[in-house]
């Protein structure tokens, strides 16, 4: 039986009225790799907010890599990170060389000519597919429609709405 835990909006280096909350942040991520550890966890889906900031200070991105390393001590299949709003797409794209090596996926922003890049296809040791994952970034307003400058805020909205319909829309319905 294929085991998955999914996460979301760790907010990495948020502080709480100007105080660290480094020793929380361990505790949960060390916490994580131990159910990981007990619950036989297959594969792992980090599903946005990895950060609190697109440039998340030092202290921050030590966490996450120390945990992305305690990860490849696991018996974890993959693990798949997926960006928030909070999330910098190349930030957090900039690892992708090394963490694929580890079987870590980063989907971090949309590529509107390739859908493809959003799908992720687990394979087994026999390059067998088990899983499929529909990996849908922080749809940024930017990346998905050209802004009117004479637009009202309905108008703006509605768009917006309208451009987030259209992506979802370009996934296959049975993709292989």
């Amino acid at each position: 039986m294929l085991k998955i835990l999914h996460i979301s909006d760790l907010h990495l280096g948020k502080n709480l009225y100007g105080k660290t909350r480094t020793d929380e942040f361990c505790q949960t991520l060390n916490h994580l790799i131990d159910v990981i550890k007990k619950d036989n966890i297959d594969v792992l889906l980090i599903a946005g907010d990895v950060f609190d900031s697109s440039m998340p200070a030092l202290e921050a991105q030590k966490l996450y890599y120390d945990f992305l390393a305690k990860l490849a001590k696991t018996k974890l299949k993959h693990t798949v990170i997926i960006a928030g709003n909070h999330d910098s797409p190349n930030f957090l794209k900039a690892a992708d060389p090394l963490l694929s090596a580890l079987n870590i996926h980063i989907v971090s922003n949309i590529d509107v000519e390739n859908i493809d890049k959003e799908i992720i296809v687990l394979k087994d040791d026999d390059s067998i597919p088990y899983l499929i994952i529909s990996a849908i970034p922080y749809l940024r307003e930017r990346d998905i429609r050209r802004i009117l400058i004479d637009e009202n805020e309905d108008e703006v909205h509605a768009e917006y709405r309208k451009a987030v319909i259209a992506h979802i829309k370009k996934y296959p319905t049975k993709p292989f």
